[in-house]
């Protein structure tokens, strides 16, 4: 299912980058209270993409609606929303956010399996994959610093 995507989506999609970068970044700040804020606002951030990934599987369904695969499309569609609101509740009733950001790193990398997967059963275009495996990695590695970081009370000083 090979698939160029439009160039804004390519655009619009690395700029999605851009939140995780400055919250992360904010996260990790010597300052308590703007670093436990950035951290909450960079979990809710991630459950509002992970909203938006399982959202994309909607639209396969909705392109192709004969599609055998119809069922776990539209389950792999919700999924990632219920999960992303687990995460945020978790942040925010826990106060850890840490914990919510590793789960936000599974859900990421769970998610671009599964999308791995249907690429290669071709239910996945070429073109999403692609952008969806340099995002995500951009993603956990920033989540995955900022985990780290605050798990071990250490500080980015500019």
């Amino acid at each position: 299912m090979p698939h160029r995507l439009p160039f804004l989506a390519v655009v619009l999609g690395i700029a999605g980058i851009i939140p995780f970068l400055l919250c992360g970044l904010e996260a990790t700040s010597a300052n308590a209270q703007n670093g436990m804020i950035a951290s909450h606002l960079l979990v809710a951030y991630g459950a509002i993409i992970l909203s938006f990934l399982g959202g994309v599987h909607w639209g396969f369904t909705l392109a192709a609606p004969e599609d055998s695969a119809e069922q776990q499309r539209l389950v792999g569609g919700v999924l990632p929303a219920i999960c992303g609101w687990l995460i945020l509740g978790m942040g925010l009733l826990t106060g850890m956010p840490a914990l919510a950001i590793a789960a936000l790193i599974a859900c990421f990398i769970a998610g671009t399996a599964a999308e791995w997967h249907g690429y290669q059963a071709g239910m996945v275009p070429g073109g999403y994959i692609a952008l969806r495996v340099a995002i995500t990695f951009a993603v956990v590695a920033i989540l995955t610093v900022v985990a780290a970081l605050r798990l071990v009370g250490a500080h980015l000083i500019f």
